[in-house]
């Protein structure tokens, strides 16, 4: 997703390929996220998941419940995931 908010061409490509995704029956999730705007346009582009250090850094699976108690996914992408997702 690199240059993804910047890149008109990597855009079509992220658009092709989470919509290959969907027509397949696919959950698509997208990596390497690492700015808010890249998270918003994936929101936008309805993308299913993401992953990249913007959500958090590489760390062992028994740190994990933590980090999901205090999550809060309007801090990364604003009210697009919230309203996509109600």
């Amino acid at each position: 997703v690199r240059d993804l908010d910047r890149d008109p061409d990597n855009a079509a490509i992220v658009a092709a390929v989470i919509g290959l995704g969907r027509n397949l029956g696919m959950k698509v999730t997208a990596e390497g996220v690492e700015t808010v705007e890249q998270a918003q346009h994936l929101a936008a582009m309805n993308c299913d998941y993401a992953q990249g250090y913007l959500y958090a850094k590489p760390m062992a699976g028994v740190h994990v419940p933590s980090l999901l108690k205090t999550w809060d996914p309007d801090a990364f992408v604003g009210q697009q995931l919230s309203k996509r997702s109600a």
